[in-house]
C-alpha cells in the first residue's frame, strides 16, 4: 500500500472551514429482487479466533445471518487479536442506522464498537482535521458521496480486502447494483455503502390533494398554484426545505437543478468543468426567482433561511406544510404516528416527475445521496483487517433490514426492498419513487475544493433570497466564482 500524500496542514484545515452548515443537525434504489438468504458454504469467525479461513464460494458468517459470497481461496492469520474498534458516526441522519448495524456486529463478533456521534454541521471539518493530523483515533470513518474527491485518498484502498473477503462481483451486481459506486472514487473503492436515497424526494399532503382534487405538479408554476390554494383553504405553508447553511443550500439547489436537467459543475471530467451558463445558469436563476417570490408571498416559513434538517422535518410532522422536499429516509419519521400528525396522510413522488418538455434543459437527473464507511488509512496495519470485517457486516441482510425499519435508513442492498417487513413499513408510492428513478440517478457533485465551492454557492443564493441581489445577478456570480475556484485548484 502506497503512503498517503503529504498535506500542508494549514491548507488542509482551510479546505474544511467553509463546509460547516449554520443550522443543520443530521436527521434521519429500488430494484425488484428475490431476497433474503445467501447460502452459507463455509464460515468465518470474526474476530474471536486468530485464524480466518475462507474457501471457494465462501461466506463471512457471524452468529446471526450469512454474509457475502467471495471467490478467494486463502488462509489469513490475524494477530494480535483486536477486541475493540472505534467509529465516527453522526448525530441523527445516518448515525442511528449505523449504530444499529455496528452494535449488531458487536453482539455477533464480540468486538467492542466504540461510536462517537458528531453533528452534521461539524462533521466535514472534524474529519478533515483528523486526517490532517494523521490521527488514529478512529478506525472507521464515514464517507459522504459528495466528499469523495476531497477526502477519499485518506481512506484505505479496499481492493486487497475485497479480494480476500468479498464481496464477490456477482454479489455486487445482484445485491448492490449502482449503490456500490457510492463508496468509489476515480475507480478506487474507498468505502462500503450503507445508506442511500433520493436527495430531494417530494413529500406532499395526499389527503389534502384528494380533498381538493389536486394533481401532482409537473413544474414550478403548477406547484405555486397548489401552494396558494392550500394556504388559502388550510392556512398552512406551501413548501419548505432547509435553506440554512452552505451544505443545505448546496444540496437542495442541486436537487432542483438536476430535476430540470441542469447542473453547474461536470465532475465526470478531470479536472471538473463549470458548465455553460446558458442553459444551466439560466434555469437555476429561474428556480431561484421562484423561491424568492414564494418567500415574499408568505408561502414559505419565515425562518426558512435558518432552517436545518430537523426544522423542515418537524414543521412537516406538525402538519404545518403542504409540501416539502426532503431526503428519502425521513419517510419513517413522517409515518410514525407517535411523532407525526401527518402519518398516513402523506404522498411521495420524485420532484416534478413527468415534467413538461419545455421546462427541462437537458436529461433529467434525480439527485442521489448516500453514505459509506471506510478504513482510516493512518491506523496500524494489523487493525485494518479487523476494521474491514466490521465494514463487511454493513452488507448483512438482517443488519440492513433492521437499520431500515428501526433506524430510518434506505438500504443499499436492493433485495431488502422486497422484504415483507420493509414493505409494511415503507409506503408503496415511496418505494415506487425509487424504482422509477433508478435510470436517472445522479450522485452529489464531488470535487476537491468542495468546501470553497459550496460556501461561494450558498453565499450568493442567500444574497438573492434576502433581496440584496437579483436571482440573475446571484447566479452569474456563482458561475464566475466556481470558474475561479476550479481554476485555482486544478490549474
Amino acid at each position: 500500500m502506497s503512503e498517503p500524500k503529504k498535506v500542508d496542514r494549514r491548507k488542509f484545515i482551510y479546505a474544511g472551514l467553509g463546509a460547516v452548515a449554520l443550522i443543520a443537525i443530521g436527521a434521519a434504489t429500488y430494484v425488484a429482487m428475490n431476497p433474503p438468504v445467501v447460502t452459507v458454504t463455509t464460515s468465518t469467525t470474526v474476530p474471536t479466533t486468530s485464524v480466518v479461513t475462507t474457501t471457494s464460494v465462501a461466506t463471512t458468517t457471524v452468529p446471526t445471518t450469512s454474509m457475502i459470497t467471495t471467490t478467494s481461496v486463502t488462509t489469513v492469520t490475524t494477530t494480535p487479536k483486536i477486541d475493540k474498534l472505534t467509529a465516527l458516526i453522526q448525530k441523527g441522519g445516518m448515525g442511528p442506522p449505523a449504530e444499529i448495524m455496528f452494535k449488531m456486529y458487536e453482539k455477533a463478533s464480540g468486538v467492542k464498537m466504540i461510536l462517537d456521534p458528531i453533528p452534521w454541521e461539524a462533521q466535514f471539518e472534524k474529519q478533515m482535521t483528523e486526517f490532517a493530523a494523521k490521527s488514529t483515533t478512529y478506525d472507521l470513518m464515514p464517507l459522504q458521496v459528495g466528499w469523495r474527491a476531497t477526502m477519499g485518498e485518506f481512506f484505505e484502498d479496499l481492493a486487497p480486502y475485497i479480494r480476500k473477503f468479498g464481496p464477490s462481483e456477482e454479489f455486487i451486481k445482484e445485491k448492490l447494483a449502482g449503490n456500490w459506486a457510492l463508496g468509489q472514487y476515480a475507480g478506487i473503492q474507498r468505502g462500503i455503502p450503507m445508506r442511500a436515497g433520493l436527495g430531494e424526494l417530494f413529500y406532499y399532503r395526499k389527503d389534502l390533494y384528494e380533498k381538493y382534487k389536486l394533481s401532482l405538479p409537473r413544474n414550478m408554476k403548477e406547484l405555486e398554484e397548489n401552494m396558494k390554494l392550500l394556504k388559502e383553504k388550510e392556512g398552512i405553508y406551501g413548501w419548505c426545505q432547509e435553506l440554512g447553511g452552505p451544505d443545505n443550500i448546496w444540496e437542495v439547489s442541486h436537487g432542483w437543478m438536476m430535476a430540470h436537467g441542469a447542473i453547474d459543475i461536470d465532475d465526470t471530467k478531470i479536472p471538473p468543468q463549470v458548465t455553460p451558463y446558458d442553459p444551466n445558469g439560466i434555469k437555476f436563476a429561474e428556480i431561484l426567482a421562484y423561491w424568492k417570490r414564494w418567500f415574499d408571498m408568505g408561502l414559505l416559513p419565515e425562518g426558512i433561511l435558518s432552517y436545518g434538517i430537523m426544522d423542515t422535518l418537524g414543521t412537516f410532522q406538525q402538519g404545518k406544510l403542504a409540501h416539502a422536499t426532503m431526503y428519502a429516509p425521513r419517510v419513517i419519521l413522517v409515518e410514525d404516528p407517535k411523532q407525526s400528525v401527518v402519518a398516513g396522510k402523506t404522498g411521495y413522488s420524485p420532484l416534478f416527475w413527468d415534467m413538461y418538455k419545455e421546462d427541462s434543459v437537458g436529461r433529467r437527473m434525480d439527485h442521489f445521496g448516500g453514505w459509506s464507511f471506510g478504513i482510516n488509512s493512518f491506523i496500524a496495519p494489523e487493525r485494518k483487517e479487523a476494521a474491514y470485517q466490521a465494514l463487511l457486516f454493513l452488507l448483512d441482510y438482517n443488519a440492513q433490514l433492521r437499520a431500515a425499519v428501526d433506524g430510518a435508513n434506505v438500504p443499499t442492498r436492493i433485495d431488502v426492498f422486497d422484504d415483507p417487513e420493509f414493505k409494511a413499513r415503507f409506503p408503496e408510492d415511496w418505494r415506487n419513487a425509487h424504482k422509477i428513478t433508478a435510470p436517472t440517478l445522479r450522485p452529489s457533485i464531488s470535487t476537491k475544493p468542495h468546501a470553497q465551492l459550496l460556501k461561494a454557492f450558498a453565499d450568493e443564493v442567500t444574497e438573492a433570497l434576502l433581496g440584496h441581489k437579483t436571482p440573475e445577478e446571484a447566479t452569474k456570480a456563482i458561475w464566475k466564482k466556481e470558474e475561479e475556484i476550479i481554476k485555482s485548484t486544478y490549474g
